[in-house]
């Protein structure tokens, strides 16, 4: 099928790719939105409420190195989908 343009109500997927992607979608708003009411509400935690000053040093400078991690794993996910064939899904000829 040749779709030129905004093809959506025209081109259909797989149902398994489709219900891994809804999966993915409710898992990622499930996520943002327990992170907002737990700010916004300021739910602490037992954990960590009941550390030591130095035990939060160590909590957060081992916070820090596995942020760094993430963020490394994650300029190297975006890489391989953007360099694999998944980048022609996001590109739309004129």
């Amino acid at each position: 099928m040749d779709c030129n343009g905004p093809c959506l109500p025209h081109c259909s997927c797989n149902r398994l790719t489709l219900a891994l992607a809804l999966a993915a979608l409710v898992y990622m708003a499930s996520a943002v939105v327990y992170m907002v009411a737990v700010r916004v509400l300021k739910i602490g935690t037992a954990f960590k409420d009941t550390l030591s000053s130095s035990q939060r040093r160590v909590l957060a400078d081992a916070k820090a190195v596995r942020g760094r991690i993430y963020l490394a794993a994650l300029g190297v996910s975006a890489a391989v989908v953007f360099f694999s064939g998944a980048r022609k899904l996001l590109l739309v000829p004129a």
